[in-house]
């Protein structure tokens, strides 16, 4: 009754169970030197921890059914949202608006966690190494769905969906760095980051990608920040944010924050290992961006905005004929910015 807690409820001190108190609830007695025999109730008592313990179990299963479930409501939406956008006249805009969606929901509000990129951890560690408890339906949908559009349509995962990619495209501009001289050897970083990630797996942890993710901390202090924002506004309880205060947190992600302003996506060309994944399939995918080679005039203007420095100038192979812009399907992430700025249409 009143604001009586249930461990003193229980016949313990406030705030905890207390068996003694229990059995004495029950009938049970002690003597001076300790129970005299078994407490009646203990049978009773144990029982009940083991039911709390199991609803407690099955509240945080169901929790975390529900969150994944919605994480990959939201991305299949994505997912067909930008392939369709990439249709569209207004191509550019529609990317953008769906990046900024998808960097609040799947990134902030989510705290970047679970993400298709991360789960390249999850399936490798439970395929090659003991973390069996790491498989989950939602880890293997998020894996899988943006691997299925690649083959479909190319990297539209890459280019309109990520939300680590939404960080990169909207730090960069058109003084960023896209093509020099060492992209083509930085770029073998993430099949070096692929292997780390299934060495890692089978030998250390599973997770090993987010020990190493420059974007998680950002993530995780936006998603707690909002969080505590809307609790805040509504009266309920706020996360304590002091853990963030540590300056060696933010080295590493301050530091990559502004190399992407200087130079273009580097993440998602030298060091994402799902990339590497989303590479292959693209270049086997049904429909993806190319360029007609009668529409080209060859103004390069496509060269120039391209992001992950996809698309490279061809050769003419006949001394007549002039030289074309050709799409390396394994580096686009089908973003539309050379859509956007060709003069002709030849980009389709």
């Amino acid at each position: 009754p009143g604001n009586t807690s249930p461990g003193a409820a229980m016949g313990g001190p406030e705030g905890e169970f207390s068996p003694e108190g229990f059995g004495n609830l029950t009938g049970g007695h002690q003597g001076e030197g300790g129970p005299e025999e078994p407490l009646e109730g203990m049978e009773d008592f144990d029982a009940y921890r083991t039911d709390l313990a199991k609803q407690s179990a099955q509240s945080y299963a169901h929790k975390e059914h529900l969150f994944a479930s919605e994480t990959i409501v939201y991305l299949l939406a994505l997912l067909i949202v930008a392939t369709l956008a990439l249709h569209t006249r207004r191509r550019g805009w529609w990317m953008a608006t769906i990046l900024g969606f998808s960097l609040v929901v799947m990134g902030l509000l989510r705290s970047g966690c679970i993400c298709p990129v991360g789960s390249v951890s999850n399936i490798a560690g439970t395929l090659l190494g003991d973390d069996k408890w790491l498989i989950h339906k939602g880890v293997v949908m998020l894996f899988v769905l943006p691997l299925v559009f690649a083959l479909l349509f190319g990297r539209v995962f890459c280019g309109g969906v990520c939300p680590m990619g939404a960080i990169q495209q909207f730090l960069s501009n058109k003084r960023s760095l896209r093509a020099h001289p060492l992209d083509r050897v930085l770029r073998y970083g993430r099949w070096v980051m692929f292997v780390v990630v299934l060495v890692a797996a089978v030998w250390f942890s599973a997770c090993a990608l987010c020990r190493i993710d420059p974007f998680l901390p950002i993530f995780q202090f936006g998603g707690v920040a909002m969080h505590n924002a809307i609790n805040a506004a509504s009266g309920k309880p706020v996360a304590p944010m002091a853990g963030y205060a540590d300056a060696a947190i933010w080295a590493f992600p301050v530091t990559f924050l502004l190399l992407c302003m200087i130079i273009a996506r580097p993440f998602c060309r030298w060091l994402c290992p799902y990339s590497v994944l989303l590479g292959l399939l693209s270049k086997i995918s049904f429909r993806h961006r190319h360029i007609e080679a009668s529409a080209c005039i060859n103004c390069k203007l496509c060269t120039k905005i391209c992001p992950t420095a996809a698309i490279e100038t061809q050769a003419a192979e006949v001394e007549d004929e002039k030289e074309t812009q050709c799409i390396d399907q394994f580096n686009c992430i089908s973003c539309g910015k050379c859509s956007d700025v060709c003069p002709t249409d030849a980009v389709r």
